[in-house]
């Protein structure tokens, strides 16, 4: 290449695999190199001219932005670049055109690679020869483009910022190499001041796919590469504030604070300078200073200094995610005559972080994480996420009372942070470390050839963003094993930084992390940790860890002292996340336990636009030889941020009022302020009284005087006796926004409570006294009154016709359901071990046999006094006995199911299914809503009277499976424009969903776009299904609670009857 910073070409030999070993390692097969020529890491905050326009931080005229279109090149594995590509009379008109930032291989070049556990298949891993990349399989990508120096930055300092450069790279500019850099999630950034002239400019650069860095970078996330944050050229003068770092330490009593800040002065110049420091605290928006601190400062010549600087604050608002209070601090560089010399600002919040008596303190009070997991990542430009979508992150996690986000498994965008910062989340800044696939190999561990790589990606971390008030815990990496390594990142890490603790959920023996930190515990393990009892792992825990997991037994001397908190639970892996309330009600009774992170929220599925719409894809989409499938879909939003249902349950279970029953016959409630800083005047209350469904009764108040962590009892103004006793009575207290927020506008319901203060009566009543024929031909059992007629099969015992007058409704017939669509939980094992999946998924898969294996051993009919009677016998598989099933029809066309089983082992679900036409697409129902719930996770949708489309009432995860129910229904109907349909009922709460397509279609396909629009609708009914779980990664680990009995007589009863117009009208009323 004739490029003295190349040690070796990346490949060659004719795209052979270049020999294992050579004379020296090359750079990026050489975990002891980090960089060349790349400066030690700062904040990056951009220089100013003066005070004035550092506080008012608008664009800088010192900052040069090089993002957009730049010059592309693709070389697959084994091609060598061009001979002087990076020349700056070097002819690009050839090349392709690609955005910066982006990612190539969502740019059509190579293939992106999801993979949750391991590498790629240019990424050896044979113990003993990592680093081991093949070269005849790792990409290039040459980037080119051209500037103009602009004329306020001669005679400056200059220089080259990369954001973000996956995975390792060289930079040249006008021909000249710059320098190299690995570490890829992490701003690199190069003193280009020689090298630029006035006029125009080049820089280029060359991205190698894979690097060593790689194997610390082996996060459950897709395997991309690219330039993929902001590049820009920063001036700063000869002599300038290099970096600096703003911290307060509150008294006592956190009323007044020293504001402390450590100046690190450069003098690029052959003379000393004799400079003043200034520091000024204003308003967010700038104004005048609150106050003002200086002192003399000096730097020698072409050496630099630290000036430290501190001053009293009396009483300032303080930072937290509840109050974000915010202040601007500006440090001023001024010369010997007093003339600005550099300005620059950082948004600052008065915040501290300590960990005492086994609780996580901010501003000397406990705090609650309840937090969430998650990745940088954009369905259409991966790691390069346009700045409205992350300010759409952050506004959804702040409207489902979402407080804390830890940035698995790396340093995200700059932005992110600000964001936080303005609109309240507590950060836990994670480092670019992960060597999943390789960790049980020591790597990183206490290897000395790692070390470097792992305190040089730390510090940058930490360099970057010490100045974020909503970081409040640096974490040193995820799944990366254990070793001295660790110890050395802390201790390089607390050089930068000692004011905030330390986490890594690695760490056996709790020896370096400041909180006990575990992934993934039931319920019942958290119950241990808080009675401070040893926790101790079996044989189970044992194999997931020779997996995926990291489960660690502790004894109570190793964590006593130290706040409990989950990197990682409540596995949010497509229809998933019950059980998510008893974590809350687990984290409230043990001061210990400090809260944790969901994983994750956001899917990172993959978005291909066609002219047929937009399609979903994940791992093994793209034509890889490996791929981990759809594992990579764990948000709780999907990737386009439209919300899963689990969302709204972690809004519920998170929220930051709860309300509790005292006397509700006399409307006496009581409500607790579950937040740390706020009181509730940021609140409206509003309860609403319900009889049936329908509104009756509300009142708008104003909430209690409750502080932090109080409660008082509220009389609400009504009796139970003001309402009708013969209608379901529900109680339902709402807490709204009382004014707009960037996240969320006025009025929003931030909290609720529900009370059911009368129980229901279901069963219609029914129409004993019309007449009614039962006939019988060789086909079916045939009952038909006065504006009705009904089928029942003597082969199949099924429901086969049903008309009220206004056309057939049945488009496929009413028979039992014992199984669903497996969803990713019921996958279990088998998400690990595909190719095992028939035998790991047969406990469940066995129900679709009973299904579909179910033999019909008598059919039989017989008049009842006014109804018609139709007894069916039947063997289902896996369960004792004859299952039976009777229709009765009354005179009124009302048909009464009963169904009933004895399985011998955990069923499924226990309903029927059936086919309405499409235009009977009006869904109302009296139950849970209006999103999907299931029996473990359904606190997040209270009970009432709800409408939807058929088409969305289902829900597309990114892998198709069992979606879409409501639960606890007293009724539901099914009509079309003109109000005729059918109704179904029940004399207890039952469940149902309804979708365009069958159970078989979700069953088979493995895509969205793969499901067929069917010209009729399915409907299930169900007197019961299995709870989704979610406890454990791609696990369903249903609690016993929420599964069906095995070994009991299960019986479901449904009434199906004519939905009319008028019927109709009282259910769009209500």
């Amino acid at each position: 290449m004739g490029v003295s910073q190349r040690k070796a070409p990346i490949a060659g030999n004719g795209g052979k695999k270049m020999k294992r070993r050579a004379a020296k390692p090359r750079d990026w097969e050489n975990p002891e190199l980090t960089g060349r020529n790349r400066e030690p890491p700062r904040d990056l905050g951009a220089p100013y001219p003066c005070a004035r326009d550092a506080l008012a931080g608008g664009p800088s005229p010192y900052v040069l932005g090089l993002d957009g279109e730049w010059a592309f090149r693709y070389l697959p594995g084994g091609a060598e670049p061009p001979e002087n590509f990076f020349a700056p009379d070097y002819g690009d008109a050839g090349w392709d055109r690609l955005p910066v930032p982006s990612v190539w291989q969502l740019h059509g070049y190579g293939k992106p690679y999801y993979l949750a556990f391991s590498y790629p298949p240019a990424v050896g891993v044979r113990r003993g020869r990592v680093p081991d990349i093949d070269a005849s399989k790792n990409e290039i990508g040459l980037y080119r483009r051209s500037f103009s120096l602009p004329a306020a930055f001669a005679g400056r300092e200059l220089f080259l910022r990369f954001g973000a450069v996956k995975s390792a790279f060289y930079v040249w500019v006008n021909g000249k190499p710059a320098g190299f850099s690995k570490g890829s999630m992490e701003p690199a950034e190069f003193d280009v001041t020689a090298l630029v002239k006035p006029g125009g400019n080049t820089v280029a650069a060359e991205v190698i796919r894979f690097s060593d860095g790689t194997y610390l970078e082996d996060q459950d996330m897709w395997f991309f590469s690219g330039i993929f944050r902001g590049v820009s050229l920063a001036a700063e003068p000869r002599v300038f504030l290099r970096d600096w770092f703003v911290r307060a330490v509150p008294d006592a009593d956190y009323a007044d604070w020293l504001l402390e800040a450590d100046l690190f002065l450069s003098n690029r110049t052959a003379e000393r300078a004799e400079l003043t420091a200034e520091l000024l605290l204003c308003g967010p928006e700038g104004g005048a200073p609150i106050a003002r601190f200086s002192r003399p400062a000096a730097a020698d010549a072409r050496s630099g200094s630290a000036v430290p600087l501190a001053g009293r604050v009396e009483r300032p608002l303080l930072w937290s995610a509840e109050q974000p209070n915010l202040y601007r601090v500006t440090a001023v560089l001024r010369g010997p005559d007093g003339a600005e010399i550099e300005a620059k600002s950082v948004l600052f919040g008065f915040r501290s972080v300590e960990i005492r008596d086994e609780r996580l303190l901010v501003n000397g009070r406990p705090v609650r994480v309840r937090g969430v997991n998650r990745h940088d990542f954009d369905p259409d430009e991966g790691w390069a996420v346009p700045p409205e979508e992350q300010r759409e992150d952050v506004a959804l996690m702040k409207r489902a009372n979402i407080n804390a986000v830890r940035t698995s498994h790396y340093p995200d965008d700059p932005l992110f942070y600000d964001l936080c910062d303005r609109y309240g989340l507590y950060v836990m800044d994670e480092a670019d470390l992960e060597s999943h696939g390789v960790r049980r190999q020591g790597i990183p561990g206490g290897d000395p050839r790692w070390t470097a790589a792992c305190e040089d990606r730390v510090t940058r971390m930490v360099a970057r963003d010490r100045n974020h008030p909503c970081v409040i815990l640096w974490s040193l990496g995820n799944e990366a094993g254990f070793g001295a390594n660790f110890a050395a990142m802390k201790r390089a890490a607390r050089a930068l930084d000692s004011t905030r603790p330390f986490h890594y959920e690695g760490d056996p023996g709790l020896t370096v992390s400041d909180v006990a930190s575990l992934m993934y515990p039931a319920p019942e393990t958290l119950e241990k940790l808080g009675r401070h009892e040893a926790l101790e792992i079996g044989l189970l825990d044992r194999v997931k860890n020779r997996m995926t997991s990291d489960n660690k037994p502790l004894r109570p001397e190793q964590y006593r002292g130290k706040p409990v908190l989950l990197c990682e639970y409540a596995h949010a892996m497509g229809n998933s996340l019950g059980d998510f309330q008893e974590y809350e009600d687990c984290f409230d009774r043990y001061p210990n336990l400090a809260g944790g992170f969901v994983w994750d929220f956001v899917d990172q599925a993959v978005r291909r636009r066609t002219p047929e719409g937009d399609r979903w894809l994940y791992g093994g989409d793209f034509g890889e030889e490996v791929g981990d499938g759809n594992f990579c879909a764990d948000g709780i939003v999907a990737a386009d941020r439209t919300p899963h249902p689990a969302y709204y349950e972690v809004k519920k279970a998170y929220q930051p009022v709860r309300v509790r029953a005292v006397d509700l016959s006399g409307g006496v409630v009581r409500v607790e302020n579950r937040g740390a800083f706020s009181d509730l005047s940021g609140f409206e209350m509003l309860w609403q009284v319900t009889e049936d469904g329908r509104p009756v009764a509300q009142r708008r108040m104003e909430p209690p005087p409750a502080g932090p962590g109080e409660s008082r009892e509220v009389r609400l103004g009504f009796r139970t006796t003001d309402f009708r006793r013969d209608a379901e009575c529900f109680l339902t207290v709402f807490f709204l926004a009382r004014n707009a927020t960037p996240w969320c506008r006025k009025g929003y319901p931030a909290a609720f409570e529900q009370f059911q203060l009368a129980p229901p009566a279901f069963r219609p009543e029914p129409e004993e006294d019309r007449p009614l024929r039962l006939e019988v031909t060789p086909e079916a059992y045939l009952v038909s009154g006065e504006g009705f007629r009904a089928a029942v099969s003597r082969r199949s015992g099924d429901l086969v016709s049903l008309d009220y007058g206004f056309g057939e409704l049945l488009r496929a017939p009413m028979r039992p359901n014992y199984w669903r669509a497996l969803t990713d939980n019921d996958r279990g094992y088998a998400n690990f071990s595909p190719r095992w999946e028939k035998l790991l998924t047969w406990p469940s898969m066995r129900w679709r046999g009973a299904t579909e294996k179910r033999r019909v051993r008598g059919v039989s009919a017989e008049r009842r006094g006014n109804r018609a009677v139709v007894t069916v016998e039947q063997r289902v598989p896996h369960c004792r006995g004859r299952a039976e099933t009777v229709w009765e029809v009354d005179g009124g066309g009302n048909v009464f199911l009963r169904h009933s089983i004895l399985p011998k082992g955990s069923m499924m679900r226990l309903g029927f299914t059936f086919g309405l036409p499409r235009a009977l697409r009006n869904v109302t129902w009296y139950g849970r809503g209006p999103h999907e719930n299931y029996c473990d996770r359904k606190t997040g949708a209270p009970v009432g009277v709800y409408s939807l489309p058929a088409e969305r009432l289902g829900h597309a995860y990114l892998r198709p499976q069992e979606n879409g129910a409501r639960t606890d229904v007293r009724w539901m109907e099914a009509v079309d424009g003109e109000g005729n349909g059918l109704r179904v009922s029940a004399k207890r709460p039952f469940g149902f969903s309804v979708w365009p397509y069958t159970q078989a279609d979700l069953e088979r396909a493995e895509h969205g776009f793969e499901l067929p629009e069917r010209d009729f609708l399915t409907v299930n009914a169900d007197a019961a299904q299995r709870g989704v779980g979610g406890d454990q990664p791609g696990i369903a680990h249903v609690h016993e609670a929420y599964r069906l009995p095995k070994g009991r007589a299960l019986v479901l009863e449904l009434v199906f009857s004519k939905a009319g117009p008028r019927r109709a009208a009282e259910n769009r009323r209500t």
